[in-house]
Parts: C-alpha cells; sequence; structure tokens
C-alpha cells in the first residue's frame, strides 16, 4: 500500500516518475507480496559513507513465471489463420423450405451438402487448432523437424475395392470376405512446421516475436511443486503389417503442476518417472541447449485450458530446494492418534 501511496505523491506534485523512481517501489511492492526479489544480508556493519551497494537477490520461480507471462504479453494479439474451402451448401442459398417440402430429392441433397459443411468445418478446426499449438513453441530444431506419413490400413472386400479405414479399436474385418488391405500408401515424410515436403522458412511464432522483442528465456525454468501426478496419452496408429492394423501407442507422462501467483496453468512434463518430489520443492529443468520432440516450451491442452508445458527428461530434472514435510510414517502414526 506505502508503494502505490508514495506512486500518488509523485503525481500529485507534478512530478512523472522515471524508471528511477519506480523500479525500487516496484520491487518493493514485490516483495510484500513473496513474489518479488528479496534483499541481500544487512549492511549494519558497515558506516553509512563506505556502505556496498545492496545486492538483490531474485526468486528464480518468480522470473521463472515472469518470462512466461511476458511470451502471453507477446502473443496477446496473435490469431491463427488458414485457408478455408468454398461451403458446399451456398448452392441451397435460394432454396425456401417449401421448395424441400414439395421436393424429396432436393431435400436429400440439402442433407448430403450440409454433412459435407460440417466436415469441411471439423477439418478447418483441426488446422487451427494445429496451427495455434505449433505456434506457441520453442524449438530448436524447427527447421529439420520431420514426421513420417505411415500407411493406413482398411477393412476391404475380397477384391480390394470399397477399401476403408476401419473404426479405431477394430480387431478384425466385420462382414463375410473383408481383408485387411492399404487403404492411404505411406507418404513421404513431412516438415512438421510446413506440414508438407517444403522445409519452413521461419520459425514458430512464439520465437519469432521473442527475437523482434529481443527476449531470451532462462537457461533453466523454475518451478515452486504444487502437485505430481502421471498422464497417459494413448492413440491408435497405423500398423506395419494387415495382420496387425492398428498399434496402440500408450507413453507415460509425469506431470508436475508448478504453483503461479496467476494461477496460470503451468506444467514441467517428463516422460518415464522423475525423481520423488513433494508439493513444496522447487525444482530446475534446462530450457537452453536442450532439444525435444514437441519442442522444449509449448502449449499443450489442459482440463479447462491450454497450459504452458517445459518438456524434459526426469534425469534433467534438478531438486533446488526440498520442502519441510512428514514423513509418510509420521503421516500414517498421525492418523492413527485418537
Amino acid at each position: 500500500m506505502r508503494t502505490f501511496v508514495l506512486l500518488a505523491l509523485l503525481s500529485a506534485v507534478g512530478c512523472k516518475p522515471t524508471n528511477t523512481d519506480v523500479s525500487p517501489l516496484v520491487d518493493a511492492r514485490l516483495r510484500e507480496l513473496g513474489l518479488g526479489p528479496s534483499p541481500s544480508g544487512s549492511t549494519s556493519g558497515a558506516s553509512r559513507g563506505s556502505a556496498a551497494p545492496e545486492k538483490v537477490t531474485r526468486d528464480p520461480v518468480t522470473e521463472s513465471l515472469r518470462f512466461l507471462a511476458k511470451l502471453d504479453q507477446l502473443m496477446d494479439d496473435f490469431v491463427p489463420t488458414t485457408s478455408s474451402a468454398s461451403d458446399p451448401s451456398d448452392v441451397m442459398r435460394c432454396v425456401t423450405t417449401l421448395d424441400l417440402q414439395k421436393n424429396d430429392a432436393l431435400k436429400a441433397a440439402q442433407q448430403r451438402l450440409q454433412a459435407k459443411r460440417e466436415a469441411l468445418t471439423k477439418e478447418r478446426e483441426t488446422r487451427l487448432r494445429a496451427l495455434y499449438a505449433l505456434s506457441y513453441r520453442i524449438d530448436p530444431d524447427w527447421a529439420s523437424k520431420k514426421r513420417t506419413e505411415p500407411a493406413i490400413f482398411g477393412c476391404c472386400n475380397d477384391d480390394g475395392s470399397d477399401c476403408e479405414r476401419w473404426p479405431a479399436g477394430a480387431q478384425s474385418c466385420a462382414y463375410e470376405g473383408g481383408l485387411w488391405r492399404v487403404s492411404v500408401p505411406a507418404g513421404p515424410d513431412k516438415f512438421v512446421y510446413t506440414d508438407s515436403t517444403e522445409p519452413p522458412t521461419a520459425p514458430p511464432e512464439l520465437m519469432l516475436r521473442m527475437a523482434k522483442a529481443k527476449l531470451e528465456p532462462p537457461p533453466r525454468f523454475a518451478c515452486r511443486i504444487e502437485d505430481v501426478r502421471t498422464e497417459k496419452m494413448t492413440s491408435l496408429t497405423a500398423g506395419k503389417t494387415p495382420s496387425d492394423p492398428f498399434v496402440p501407442q500408450g507413453v507415460m507422462f509425469t506431470v508436475i503442476d508448478c504453483s503461479s501467483e496467476r494461477r496460470m496453468p503451468v506444467i514441467v512434463r517428463a516422460i518415464g518417472n522423475a525423481p520423488a518430489l513433494r508439493a513444496g520443492d522447487i525444482i530446475t529443468v534446462p530450457i537452453l541447449g536442450t532439444q525435444r520432440a514437441e519442442g522444449v516450451l509449448l502449449k499443450t491442452p489442459g482440463e479447462r485450458e491450454m497450459r504452458w508445458t517445459i518438456d524434459a527428461d526426469p534425469e534433467a530434472i534438478a531438486i533446488e530446494q526440498t520442502a519441510q514435510c512428514a514423513s509418510t510414517q509420521d503421516i500414517l502414526a498421525a492418523a492413527k492418534r485418537k
């Protein structure tokens, strides 16, 4: 509160506060909230005239969250765009309800065209979500990263006609004479950031804006642990042979929720088992000098909204400070007490 009073007094007397005036006051207010830099040890032993300059040590957890807040500010006006196909149902714009009531064939055509429109809308939404995810990334390998286009098998007639992709999870062809055959041939490897065989000419949008703003990421991201859990991501991917048309791809992640004063969803994600961690521990994971499959820092879907995700190897997680917690034995003993 005193910080705001001082700023108000400066404005009242007609003084425009400079950065030199404001910065100490802002740091003081952040310290009052427990978020900002804390001053170093006392210098009471030194004389007034020879006192050394006060050294300020910034909280790495707060600095890491500030970095993410700056990224959000950089991308605040970003709206992904993608080309959209013409509306197939537009040919029906002059048709009235009375026309449809009188002509069953016209009504059936309307339904087919509406289904095509809905399919195109879903396809466009999928492309926009993918573009959004690819734009919010720090990925050192953006220029060379590729993905494979495997063959997709479908359940087909014995003569190979009417080959279609079978519903996910199907174990066999469900009709007489049906065989697993290649429905979609394997395609050439595509660059991730262009979804084509043409290499990208520019990094993800987030990296472009960081370069323009001259914003450098911290070497390591600091996280005060709020919770630790596992998440299993499973998808069905095309198999290599007709006898194995779908292969479940299950990946177990250790997900570490980081505390955030802004309630900004932030997680550290590691494939496999992380070291023993507890709520309240402070950990760091590398951002600079590391490569990850989807990028070092990205946004991924959460329960209600997109969340900042720092991807790391379990062995790269460093425990910087352990929380003072009761042991499991103490907790069990406390629960037994009357």
